[in-house]
């Protein structure tokens, strides 16, 4: 069984991009073709995130093992976990990648079925892509125009201050702060390795 994937990028909705995995390809493989096909810098530490069915990231699946010897928990890692292991096995369909750590940006990625045509065996490769590719950075996508991320839309907002979001009187930057974006540092997801068991 191929699978294939939908990615898209939630700063700019013109972006689309088909990309096909064979059956015994993992999460490296797939992160390799992204690099390639986007351009990206081959240094970045990047990670694929596990999104359960309300789009919270559940898991995190990095490019290398950072975790301490006397943990516990089951770490993911790109070159050890193949793609059938979650995606066929758990029947999750949906994904981030994580490109620009420092900023939070990442793609999206919709897990659409099968992919039934022939391409030689040759995997994995790319559908098609619509759009402009996205920069790997803020700083480098504000150089180019091609696309002001909604963080550096929010930096270049006159009405929202530094003083708003790190001074004394923050009410904007509480009512900005989303405290989901934290539920997988707190631990809130630590059962996750008996859930993907489960399904």
């Amino acid at each position: 069984m191929n699978f294939r994937f939908e990615l898209t990028f939630p700063d700019d909705p013109q972006f689309s991009c088909g990309i096909v995995l064979g059956e015994k390809q993992d999460f490296l493989d797939f992160h390799n073709k992204i690099v390639e096909l986007l351009e990206f810098d081959k240094s970045s530490i990047d990670s694929f995130f596990i999104l359960d069915e309300f789009g919270d990231r559940v898991k995190e699946i990095s490019l290398m093992d950072m975790s301490f010897a006397d943990e516990s928990e089951k770490i993911y890692v790109m070159e050890n976990t193949f793609i059938a292991e979650i995606v066929e096995k758990n029947r999750f369909k949906n994904f981030q990648y994580v490109f620009d750590i420092f900023n939070d940006r990442y793609l999206d990625i919709t897990y659409l079925g099968e992919y039934k045509g022939n391409n030689l065996g040759k995997y994995p490769f790319c559908l098609g892509v619509e759009g402009k590719f996205p920069k790997q950075s803020d700083i480098e996508a504000d150089i180019s125009g091609d696309y002001k991320s909604k963080r550096v839309k929010k930096a270049h907002n006159d009405d929202y201050t530094f003083l708003d979001e790190f001074g004394d009187n923050c009410d904007a930057a509480r009512s900005n702060y989303d405290s989901s974006d934290d539920d997988f540092e707190n631990g809130n997801f630590e059962d996750i390795d008996n859930y993907l068991d489960t399904m």
